[in-house]
């Protein structure tokens, strides 16, 4: 009954009080309890057995019967990113921000998932101080031959990418921008610059750039690096992105950005046989997804708004929610491969979520009746894949359908 009260409570943790909390327990199982009652039962017992579930439920549940059509080359598609919320001052000891104009106390998620298959393989919350950098290296050994990594600048370094490919692994990733970049070949190294790389597009008027180089000083790592250039709006707005992110970390704006910002540059080890330049481009573009995951978390399942409250309770609401939201994916990822396997369309997983959580009610009421949960289900999944389809826009082809 513990779980359950939890779980199915309000997601936003500021509006739910003890009482609210309390008034379930008495109206679903006639249990009475004191605030105080409760209050003493968020403890770390508490955390551990909710953290346990998340645990279980990753164990056991994400194991997909139905893997999507395509990437036949790869044995998973692993998109990986973090997300990152205060927490209350109290919480500083334990769950370190990294201070500054941020919060002393944060918390980061890190979160991954195959796109091929639709299994989790990693989910954490970590201190927010702990960068993506760290937790890459941490995890490095998870790494297979066959997969294909879709990973952010945060995760990426020179000794990253040497390592995945003594891993027999794939990658797809943007290039930091500090990074050397040199001819490949015996002969002496010759540096290139992202003017240069820039230079050599426009003046080939093709879309992309397709090139064999080396990167990083002295360890000269052999890529294939890809290039392509930014629509005039895209400029626009990245240079404002980054001014007013270096104005709120204090620093001062580089007018040396403008020059290359147009340039949006990708490295790679899958061979152009396998892939070619513009499917490299549209592959690394379903990094999106993971965006949108944590918007769902954020927008629908609000973990980010956290009441000041004692660090066992806060803790074990969070994870009751995470809980909910992921056992969600689960069910989403598994209808949305088969229907796109079946008709090459997919269900946009926000407006499933949303359609799912409005049956919170009538899930939680039929938990001790398989047979109605059962029916419950079924009504779900036909309403998700009648009114929960991804919207095709016109004259756009999705990254996904070019892939596949």
């Amino acid at each position: 009954m513990y779980l359950e009260t939890l779980v199915f409570s309000k997601f936003n943790q500021k509006k739910l009080s003890l009482n609210e909390i309390c008034n379930d327990l008495y109206s679903n199982y006639s249990l009475e309890i004191t605030k105080q009652g409760l209050d003493e039962r968020f403890n770390e017992k508490s955390v551990d057995f909710l953290k346990s579930c998340v645990s279980q439920l990753l164990r056991n549940h994400f194991t997909q019967n139905t893997t999507i059509s395509g990437f036949t080359q790869f044995s998973r598609v692993r998109i990986k990113d973090s997300t990152k919320f205060q927490l209350p001052e109290n919480m500083k000891q334990t769950y370190p921000g990294t201070g500054g104009s941020a919060s002393d106390a944060a918390a980061k998620i890190q979160y991954e998932f195959d796109l091929k298959n639709g299994d989790i393989i990693d989910f954490e919350i970590t201190a927010g101080n702990i960068n993506d950098f760290a937790d890459a290296n941490q995890k490095e050994d998870d790494i297979i031959k066959g997969d294909l990594l879709l990973r952010d600048l945060g995760y990426i370094s020179v000794d990253s990418v040497k390592h995945c490919n003594d891993k027999e692994a794939f990658h797809i990733s943007r290039l930091k921008a500090q990074t050397g970049i040199y001819t490949l070949g015996k002969e002496k190294k010759q540096g290139i610059s992202l003017k240069e790389i820039q230079s050599k597009l426009m003046e080939s008027k093709e879309q992309f750039l397709d090139i064999e180089v080396c990167i990083g000083d002295r360890k000269y790592i052999p890529v294939r690096l890809v290039a392509a250039m930014l629509p005039a709006e895209k400029i626009k707005e990245r240079i404002i992105k980054m001014r007013r992110k270096q104005v709120t970390a204090g620093r001062k704006f580089k007018e040396e950005f403008c020059q290359t910002a147009g340039l949006n540059v990708f490295i790679t080890n899958i061979p152009k046989e396998i892939m070619s330049a513009p499917e490299v481009y549209n592959t690394y573009k379903l990094r999106w997804q993971i965006e949108l995951v944590f918007k769902i978390w954020k927008s629908i399942g609000e973990i980010h708004l956290i009441k000041d409250v004692k660090p066992e309770r806060l803790l074990s609401l969070l994870y009751a929610k995470l809980l909910w939201l992921l056992f969600n994916w689960g069910i989403i990822s598994e209808i949305s491969n088969q229907l796109f396997n079946t008709t090459k369309e997919r269900l946009s997983p926000y407006k499933s979520t949303i359609t799912i959580v409005n049956c919170m009610d009538k899930i939680r009421g039929s938990l001790r009746n398989l047979n109605g949960l059962y029916l419950i289900f079924q009504r779900l999944i036909r309403t998700m894949i009648k009114h929960n389809k991804c919207e095709k826009r016109k004259n756009h082809i999705s990254s996904i359908e070019l892939l596949v």
